[in-house]
Order: structure tokens, then sequence, then C-alpha cells
């Protein structure tokens, strides 16, 4: 086959590969979409007919509506739109005293977080949380079983946070600590401190 053809089909070739790329992110994101909110959806949608008036529904959303995670897009975009489809199915469905809410875990000890998480990267991220650990899967079951009660009756149209702290806290490395703000209040106490006794030496040495 001469060089000139060779080098045609090369070419020929390569936007293949590419489409292939495409689709495949683009099948991550059907994919992510799918079970994260759809199945969210239809899933309310074929219960509501056995609900009584007064029930309560709670889905399950996440802290990352709260927290930007460029790592985690496509994961936090639907789980944003859960917390919406809570507050506008709390909309529709209170004149049937149905209350609707979400719930957004933090990091959570399950075998599903173990398996995704290396030691290195469990550590780092317990680090990024105010309670120091990961939470465990009875902390949330309470917050839904309270959510479900009597005792919750005025909530509705909700997300309430259960992270130990997370999103209330600087992300690892984006702040600075308590001991790094001091240091750095004590370092320009000090500067400004030598900047007046040189004011004032440059005053004497003048009117001298």
């Amino acid at each position: 086959m001469p060089p000139d053809r060779r080098r045609r089909r090369g070419r020929g070739h390569r936007p293949h590969r590419r489409t292939s790329h495409r689709r495949r992110s683009r099948t991550g994101a059907e994919s992510t979409i799918a079970v994260n909110l759809k199945g969210v959806f239809f899933t309310v949608q074929k219960t509501l007919p056995l609900l009584t008036d007064g029930a309560a529904v709670i889905l399950n959303a996440s802290w990352t509506l709260h927290r930007a995670d460029g790592a985690l897009t496509r994961y936090a975009a639907t789980k944003a739109a859960v917390h919406n489809l809570a507050r506008t199915l709390a909309t529709e469905l209170g004149p049937r005293g149905i209350r609707v809410n979400s719930i957004s875990p933090g990091y959570i000890d399950t075998p599903m977080s173990a398996a995704a998480m290396s030691a290195e990267f469990a550590t780092m991220a317990a680090g990024r949380v105010i309670a120091g650990r990961f939470g465990r899967a009875e902390e949330i079951a309470a917050l839904v079983a309270f959510l479900g009660s009597t005792e919750a009756s005025y909530i509705t149209g909700q997300d309430i946070l259960v992270d130990g702290g997370l999103v209330a806290a600087y992300p690892q490395g984006a702040g600075i600590s308590a001991v790094d703000a001091r240091a750095g209040c004590s370092a320009t106490s000090d500067r400004g401190a030598t900047r007046r006794r040189a004011g004032t030496r440059r005053q004497r040495r003048e009117s001298g």
C-alpha cells in the first residue's frame, strides 16, 4: 500500500477513537442520571398511590450539592436535582399533608465507600471533617427515623446535612489553620511595629 494511502487510513481512524471516548462519557453521564435522578423520580411516582395522607418521604441527596467538587460534576448535579425534587414534591403533596425532605450525608463508612477509597484517601477525607471521622450508617438511619416521625411534623421541603461538619469546614489546603492565622497576624503586627519605630527614628533625625 502506498505511504500516502496508509497516512489517509490512519487519519480516518482517529475520529473513531475520539467518538468512542465521547460515547463512553455520554454513557457514563446517562447512567448516573438514570440511577441517581430517574430512579428516585420513578420510585416516588410508583409509591405515591400507596401513601396515606400525612405520610413522609425522605430522599437521599448528598453533601456535594452544598459545596462544589470538580471531580464529582455529574454526581453532584444529580444530587442537587434530587433535593429540588424533594422541594417541589413537598409543595405538590402538601395539601395531602405529605411531607417531603432530603438528607445530605457526608462521608459515611459503608462497604461501598470502603471499596471505592484507598486507605490514604480515607485518612485525608476524614481530616476534612470537623468530627474527625466518617459517619456511621445508623447515624443516617436515626435522622431518617426522626424525619418520618410526628416529631418532625413541621419540617418539609428541607435538606438536612448529616456530615460531621464537612461542609462547614474549609476544604483541606483551601483555607488557613488557626495556627497559620495567628502566625500571620503576629507577623503583620511585628512589621507594623518595625515601620513605626523606623518612622520615629527618621522624625528624630529630621528634627535634630
